[in-house]
């Protein structure tokens, strides 16, 4: 009992250190966050889609627990997370840029409607002056338009309002969607191109990790064909590696391949899902006449995320292999990521 108040106290301790820190500070860090939660949960799937994306091996939904068995049973059961630390690495400074970016994005044109809202009215107050004088009728006009002393009252104030309330028109989203997304991938390519380097290279198992010896019958119908180019590939090299030998190869350029389809793909995905979420959220808020709920924003994201990851998926699956030329073959040999023949 004695315990309560002293954690309450350092609860609001720390909520008001963190609600002292700058707004920008505060999205950086918030969807820094969501964004390493939200990638280390579907990483095992994230290196399977990989997989796929840089061999010509056709996709069956069928062989995906086979294939997560497998990678568990050549690799180890860490081989499913394999490249997550790059991902950790780049998803924070991505997710904070992204959402830093967006949102002053839309503070600026949610200004700038304030200001041409204020504006509008300003000169609407001007007009209706200018007509009292002239001997139209005083207290009808002001009634009708808010007084001269407070502009901002009756008709005037309920505009700005509904302004105020109306969040970001589709284009505005639009653009912002764009600029957050081209912005966080130019600052954070080369872990992206690390991160499916280290997908597809096999890694080397530990016995602790095995989860089985290898069934030599059912591995040319599994997991064996699903080696990563050759066995000269497997390494326990890590992004500084990958990293280091990129520039080693192609200097600053080499850090950056496949950045002309990762920019095409991001413009119109990212423009696409900010616009889809913002609107869906705004549509919410007018219908039921609050702010919508967490569920409500969740289904909001979820729906945006696999229209636009729809939209523009042959350029990232274009990119995936740009970034992995030269370490994967992709003629569906058997030397191929990923083969199955049963």
């Amino acid at each position: 009992m004695s315990n309560h108040p002293s954690t309450n106290t350092d609860n609001n301790s720390a909520l008001a250190t963190i609600q002292s820190l700058p707004k920008a500070v505060r999205n950086l860090v918030a969807g820094g966050l969501a964004g390493m939660i939200a990638k280390s949960f579907v990483a095992p799937i994230d290196r399977i889609k990989i997989l796929y994306q840089v061999t010509s091996a056709q996709f069956r939904l069928r062989d995906v627990p086979k294939v997560a068995y497998s990678i568990i049973e050549k690799e180890g059961w860490s081989a499913l997370w394999k490249g997550n630390t790059a991902t950790m690495i780049r998803v924070f400074p991505y997710s904070g840029i992204q959402f830093m970016v967006f949102d002053y994005c839309k503070h600026f044109y949610l200004s700038r409607d304030s200001r041409k809202a204020a504006y509008e009215a300003n000169t609407a107050v001007a007009a209706i002056t200018y007509a009292d004088v002239a001997g139209k009728r005083h207290k009808d006009k002001l009634q009708n338009h808010g007084t001269i002393d407070n502009p901002h009252s009756n008709k005037t104030a309920q505009h700005d309002d509904t302004r105020g309330k109306g969040g970001l028109s589709p284009i505005d989203s639009l653009i912002s969607g764009m600029a957050a997304g081209s912005i966080s991938v130019l600052c954070t390519y080369p872990l992206d191109l690390a991160r499916a380097q280290l997908a597809v290279l096999r890694k080397k198992k530990k016995p602790k990790d095995v989860l089985a010896a290898p069934n030599p019958a059912r591995s040319k119908t599994n997991i064996d064909k699903l080696g990563i180019g050759s066995t000269s590939q497997s390494s326990r090299k890590g992004i500084g590696y990958v990293l280091s030998n990129g520039f080693q190869q192609g200097g600053l350029r080499g850090l950056y391949r496949g950045i002309t389809p990762t920019v095409l793909g991001i413009l119109p995905y990212s423009g696409a899902a900010f616009t889809i979420n913002e609107q869906a959220k705004l549509k919410i808020t007018r219908i039921m006449q609050r702010e919508p709920t967490t569920i409500e924003r969740l289904q909001c994201g979820a729906l945006s995320g696999l229209f636009a990851q729809t939209l523009t998926y042959p350029l990232e699956v274009t990119r995936r292999r740009m970034q992995t030329v030269g370490i994967v073959p992709t003629s569906g040999s058997e030397s191929a990521a990923v083969n199955f023949m049963g």
